[in-house]
């Protein structure tokens, strides 16, 4: 057994494998806004710092204590974002969606010869164990996969008569490792998004906690001396002026299509609830964005010679939101914030 942070893994098998729990864990952030602002905040505490040594020495705030936090900063900036992992992540799925829909066809091909020799339900046929094969998840058909290629090997005196050779028994088992290495591959992807995800939130979590001791002791300082530099060292934990969100956040991916011709239209943009940016969709009209609130519930889609959209959607912690878009050619004035 395997334990992944509230993932519970049981290996029956090589590669099968039964998820008891997929309630991943993310490290929580303790503060309520972008990492954007985060960074801006972190500059700000540098700027603050040169300004205020003199009265910031009576805490205990030096020249060590700003240098953390210039290092604390330069290391999250430099640190790869969600979006990075997410993108590898989605290739990799892509690939191994691929890889599953490609075997599938193959073994189904087999099994057209394998019932004209075998009636279906007979007992040679239930051990081919192909039954409910478009239904089938991606840890049943990593062992479907071979055990085909071995039950065709074995009868395969009685299939040769019906088209199945030794080379399609061999093209079976490259199709099979093909799609578990793909399987493999993205799994590890899903691993490492989760651990870059845990070792971001550390470090921004320790740049804010560095943050908020020296705002403190400048509010303290100022409060009664001076409005304008007390003003300086207030965290706001909505700077767009939204009501403050959880900190909870999911991700959003999907795909964006003209409704009439099921062509990716050009400068496609999705512009997302409390995310201050809009996403660019890519040749395929895909589109991705990490770190997305979970009070987000609207989405609009804008596009060139289109007609802007609002979608409504719903985001949930930790886990990925597909969200496809047909959109309506026409034209529109672009959507809020883009």
């Amino acid at each position: 057994m395997l334990v992944y942070k509230n993932i519970v893994v049981l290996l029956l098998s090589n590669y099968e494998l039964i998820f008891l729990s997929m309630t991943i864990d993310h490290s929580k952030v303790d503060f309520n806004f972008a990492y954007a602002y985060l960074e801006t905040k972190g500059d700000t505490c540098i700027s603050l710092y040169e300004r205020d040594s003199v009265v910031l020495a009576d805490y205990g705030i030096d020249e060590d204590f700003k240098d953390e936090v210039e290092t604390t900063l330069e290391d999250l900036r430099a640190f790869p974002t969600d979006e990075e992992a997410l993108g590898n992540e989605v290739d990799l799925r892509e690939k191994k969606d691929k890889a599953a829909d490609d075997l599938k066809v193959f073994i189904r091909s087999f099994m057209v010869r394998v019932e004209d020799a075998y009636p279906i339900n007979s007992g040679i046929w239930i051990r081919f164990g192909t039954k409910g094969l478009s239904q089938l998840d991606d840890h049943h058909l990593t062992v479907v996969g071979p055990r085909v290629a071995r039950m065709a090997t074995l009868y395969l005196a009685t299939l040769a008569d019906k088209g199945i050779t030794a080379a399609m028994i061999t093209a079976l088992e490259t199709l099979s490792t093909k799609f578990i290495e793909s399987l493999d591959a993205f799994h590890d992807a899903e691993l490492l998004r989760l651990s870059l995800s845990h070792q971001r939130v550390a470090k921004a979590n320790k740049l804010y906690a560095l943050i908020v001791k020296m705002f403190t002791y400048g509010k303290d300082y100022w409060l009664t001396r001076d409005e304008s530099k007390y003003k300086a060292y207030i965290i706001y934990n909505t700077p767009s002026g939204q009501p403050e969100l959880s900190g909870e956040v999911g991700s959003v991916s999907g795909k964006l299509l003209d409704a009439i011709t099921l062509q990716v239209p050009s400068n496609g943009l999705i512009s997302l609830e409390h995310v201050a940016n809009p996403i660019g969709t890519d040749a395929q009209g895909n589109f991705s964005c990490a770190n997305v609130p979970i009070e987000c519930t609207k989405a609009w889609a804008s596009a060139a010679n289109h007609i802007t959209c609002v979608n409504s959607l719903e985001v949930k912690t930790g886990q990925n939101t597909v969200l496809n878009i047909m959109i309506q050619p026409g034209t529109t004035p672009p959507p809020p914030g883009t």
